[in-house]
């Protein structure tokens, strides 16, 4: 076993998104970029999302026994992706090909390691379109997400690559934050958010996605949404999951 071959006195595995949730009860106010302000709730639920090399979620709640907030994690990140558009769906079925699935998630349309065939399938759409990002690479380099977010102002495609990103990212965040009713606020945290937290703040796609949930939109703009801009999250959750143990609030 890990204990074992560590010669640990004890050891505990958390789920990544488990530990992204520990972490969002040490964040501090200054790490957080506010996306929509809402109306905060004290001791409310409060739910976390995040975009890197996948999609995952989780949440926290208080229960009526304890004044801690406790993790819960889940694998909404694996949920069936719902297009708005018929250009979506025109994605969806280019996805769904291009990685010889049934069905294409959240996860897939908009994780780091699959929105460069988001990218492809602009590129195919739209021939004629100048490929600036191109240009600037290396013989044989492959477009990234890095390369999508970072000429997403100067190149076309990549422009429309980062709208469907971020459209798909808030309305993701708010199907979530519509499951959880999480007035505590819903927090977007994972490597592809942190490094692109000021342009999820300045684009008003994201939150177009968010609040477009029909009757239920005066509701949803409600709920705070906040970037978390700090990229050891997940390593101070594992630290909060620690002392709790090491001081007897949970049991070895």
């Amino acid at each position: 076993t890990i204990r074992e071959l560590f010669n640990l006195e004890f050891c505990r595995l958390l789920n990544d998104f488990q530990a992204n949730g520990y972490g969002i009860v040490t964040v501090k106010n200054s790490e957080l970029i506010e996306i929509n302000r809402g109306h905060l709730r004290k001791g409310a639920v409060k739910a976390v999302i995040g975009v890197g090399t996948g999609l995952g979620e989780a949440f926290l709640a208080r229960p009526t026994y304890t004044d801690h907030y406790e993790v819960f994690p889940t694998e909404g990140g694996h949920t069936e992706f719902a297009a708005l558009t018929d250009e979506h769906w025109e994605i969806y079925k280019y996805l769904k090909i291009a990685n010889k699935k049934k069905r294409v998630s959240y996860e897939v349309a908009i994780s780091g390691k699959f929105l460069p065939r988001v990218y492809e399938f602009f590129k195919e759409k739209y021939p004629d379109t100048e490929r600036v990002m191109e240009a600037s690479l290396e013989e044989g380099e492959k477009v990234t997400s890095r390369e999508i977010f970072q000429w997403s102002d100067r190149d076309e495609l990549c422009a429309k690559t980062f709208e469907f990103f971020a459209t798909i990212y808030g309305s993701e965040t708010g199907n979530f934050a519509l499951t959880t009713l999480c007035y505590g606020g819903i927090y977007l945290v994972g490597g592809v958010t942190v490094k692109n937290a000021e342009r999820l703040q300045r684009t008003p796609h994201f939150l177009a996605g968010f609040k477009n949930k029909g009757r239920h939109t005066a509701e949803i703009k409600k709920i705070p949404v906040y970037a978390v801009n700090h990229e050891d999250l997940g390593l101070d959750g594992c630290m909060e999951y620690f002392f709790r143990l090491r001081t007897g609030l949970y049991k070895l």
